[in-house]
């Protein structure tokens, strides 16, 4: 069976090209939740598509799927871009299961990222207008030791 039909079986929507220079344009032009690459590909090889989508998409997931499996391979696979390298022969639940978690954790940063308002413990922190918001008794806190400034540090610092 191969990689686009098992896929597909898997509930995937895929879209599939053979082609160094065209899978360069459709990611490009396209948005995907995650891209296989394999190294070997005519016309531009893994490494060098990785690193160009890398210059203008540095958050869609990417995983290299390929038979080069020496360790200088997977250095570079990594070192253009790569989220994840896994090598030929492969199981094909494997490669499920690792695109599943690549892409649940794309769509973790980005549902933290458009999230306006952080709250973690007692502060708040609103992305949209950059400000941070502590609760009144760590504030209170706060401008009483700045207040005593003079007390608290040692008398060579101020």
């Amino acid at each position: 069976q191969n990689i686009k039909d098992y896929l597909i079986q898997e509930h995937f929507e895929v879209e599939s090209v053979f082609d160094g220079q065209m899978a360069g344009k459709l990611m490009q032009r396209n948005s995907y939740d995650c891209i296989i690459l394999d190294i070997n590909l005519p016309h531009k090889n893994g490494y060098e598509l990785c690193k160009d989508f890398r210059t203008y998409n540095k958050d869609t997931s990417v995983l290299m799927l390929t038979a080069f499996d020496e360790l200088e391979d997977k250095v570079n696979g990594y070192d253009s871009g790569a989220d994840d390298y896994l090598t030929k022969p492969f199981y094909m639940k494997e490669l499920a299961m690792r695109i599943k978690a690549l892409i649940k954790r794309t769509n973790q940063t980005e549902s933290l990222a458009q999230t306006e308002i952080i709250t973690i413990e007692d502060i708040s922190i609103n992305q949209k207008n950059k400000s941070v918001t502590y609760l009144k008794e760590i504030l209170f806190i706060m401008k009483c030791m700045c207040a005593n400034i003079s007390s608290l540090l040692p008398a060579f610092i101020i």
